[in-house]
């Protein structure tokens, strides 16, 4: 038994380092699907979030009579009781009770540490938490349905559950229909107002491009807020991609929520109450954000192709945010604003076009060395300083990596 185990162990560890997974994102909502079949999702994201709260009710209460954790059997006999487990898939209530017992185990072992070491944490480890009655909770499916002719796919079911209420049918992107797909989660957005749908794909190694081991043409990048990249290459070559358009919906995002948080006070409502126009104004800035960020990766790896880079280096500092002391103004522009989101998708991109990518800690990089011996020429010399201090910024983030063949950096004035 012990020797199955671990030859399944070694299979799971070599199937990861030989398949790399990817996830796309699509977004669903009352164009996408009817009436009938939006409202038969919420009551099924529903479900899933009250099968979670029976599970962990039971949990909680074998926790504080016996001072012992739930076992398996205890927490799928008292889910199977509950009305809601019709409405829920098998393959789905099998993943709400893995992910209750990760949380559970982790809060056992983080009170053994409170035991030994209480300084380590600010207060005693708490028991997690159920859901809201108004919350929607994922549904994941492990067991991915066929694609029809005409791309669209069935979620499954119970099967007497979908004789009464019927059937859901989501058309699945055209890009990811001759791909190998592992899993699926339908993600509910604003309490159940929108749906998002995550892909999750896996790519064999083999087919995908693998990064060079040396460097010859490096690009470095800075973020920030104005311009969202500022970008160097070793060359010497520059460009700018702008973040004022970023700035522009957060501006009139936020604009926007102060007027209808008004409005609800007036109408003696408390300010925190989330109304549907205000669900949908998030979910706006949501989508518009994540566009942006795609357009910004695309615009990158344009130039990335131009210039035939082969090594992409970020700078990023660990929190930057938390600590950020610029105004309220500039705090609250800065902040708004997803780094990590786009720097994930850099990330990925370079994994999936076989780019080296290395995100560098770039503290201490606003000192302009390379412009101490520089003469600007009369008349050019605001124009020239704000374009070199930008390029100082991304060049200053490249010298800082340890990496061979990556310090070598020219910096082309004229």
């Amino acid at each position: 038994m012990a020797r199955k185990k671990a030859v399944k162990v070694l299979r799971k560890q070599k199937k990861r380092e030989t398949m790399q997974r990817f996830t796309q994102k699509q977004n669903i909502g009352r164009a996408c699907l009817t009436a009938k079949e939006f409202r038969l999702l919420q009551r099924m994201s529903h479900s899933s979030k009250a099968l979670r709260n029976v599970g962990l009710y039971t949990m909680k209460q074998i926790y504080l009579n016996n001072n012992r954790m739930a076992t398996v059997k205890e927490v799928d006999t008292a889910m199977q009781a509950d009305i809601n487990y019709p409405g829920v898939q098998s393959n789905s209530v099998q993943a709400i009770r893995r992910a209750l017992f990760t949380e559970v185990k982790s809060f056992f072992k983080a009170l053994e540490q409170w035991k030994k070491k209480p300084e380590k944490f600010t207060g005693r480890p708490k028991f997690p938490n159920y859901s809201r009655s108004t919350d929607k909770r994922i549904i994941e499916i492990y067991q991915v349905p066929k694609v029809d002719d005409n791309g669209y796919w069935i979620i499954p079911m119970n099967v007497a559950f979908r004789k009464k209420f019927g059937s859901i049918k989501i058309r699945m992107p055209k890009n990811l229909r001759n791909k190998k797909i592992s899993y699926i989660e339908i993600v509910p957005k604003q309490k159940g107002r929108f749906f998002e749908v995550h892909y999750t794909y896996e790519m064999h190694v083999s087919q995908m491009k693998k990064p060079s081991t040396t460097t010859s043409n490096a690009l470095s990048c800075d973020l920030g807020v104005d311009r969202l990249v500022s970008c160097v290459t070793n060359t010497g070559d520059t460009f700018l991609i702008d973040g004022k358009k970023l700035k522009s919906i957060n501006q009139y995002f936020n604009k926007t929520i102060r007027n209808l948080q008004q409005k609800n006070m007036e109408n003696g409502l408390s300010k925190r109450v989330v109304t549907n126009q205000m669900a949908e104004l998030w979910h706006k800035r949501e989508q518009q954000i994540n566009g942006y960020i795609s357009q910004t990766v695309g615009l990158l790896f344009k130039k990335v192709k131009v210039f035939n880079i082969d090594t992409v280096v970020v700078g990023y500092n660990a929190g930057w945010k938390q600590e950020s002391d610029m105004g309220k103004k500039n705090n609250q522009k800065f902040v708004q604003i997803p780094f990590h989101k786009l720097i994930a998708a850099i990330e990925n991109k370079c994994v999936k076009e076989g780019i080296r990518f290395l995100k560098q800690e770039e503290s201490y990089t606003s000192k302009p060395v390379f412009l101490i011996k520089i003469r600007f020429p009369f008349g050019l010399r605001m124009i020239g300083r704000i374009i070199a201090l930008v390029a100082n910024e991304s060049l200053m983030v490249c010298t800082k990596v340890k990496q061979e063949h990556v310090f070598m950096l020219i910096l082309m004035v004229r």
